[in-house]
């Protein structure tokens, strides 16, 4: 799940766009198919903040007890980061934290190459 939220969220920062909603499509290995959506209030396109809403998106949608055979999440409709700042923040310092660490791991793949840095969730993947 961390794999696609890391393409989701590189893309959404190529084009400086933000995630507002996230759609996570699970196919079933006996054919059935389900989609589920999120909205990201305030939008985003961090890393972090994207897998705490796939995993409620994943925890939502994979009711049955059948194997899966293809997950997709998808951004549908990109739209422009928040220009402003949020009046009262639940946490400035973690968020300010966050956005440093995904800028740091981008700037660093740009120069070395994609696999030059990879988090501890994708390290068995």
């Amino acid at each position: 799940m961390y794999g696609l939220v890391e393409d989701v969220g590189v893309r959404l920062r190529n084009r400086c766009k933000a995630a507002g909603n996230l759609c996570l499509t699970i196919d079933y290995a006996d054919g059935l198919r389900c989609f589920r959506k999120l909205s990201l209030r305030p939008p985003s396109a961090n890393d972090f903040t994207l897998f705490e809403t796939a995993r409620a998106l994943l925890d939502k949608a994979w009711t049955r007890r059948v194997r899966l055979r293809r997950l997709r999440l998808t951004c549908p409709k990109p739209v422009a980061p928040q220009a402003q700042m949020m009046l009262f923040p639940q946490s400035q310092e973690g968020s300010e934290n966050r956005e440093a660490v995904i800028h740091a791991v981008d700037r660093i793949r740009e120069r070395f190459g994609p696999e030059a840095v990879r988090m501890g969730r994708m390290l068995d993947a």
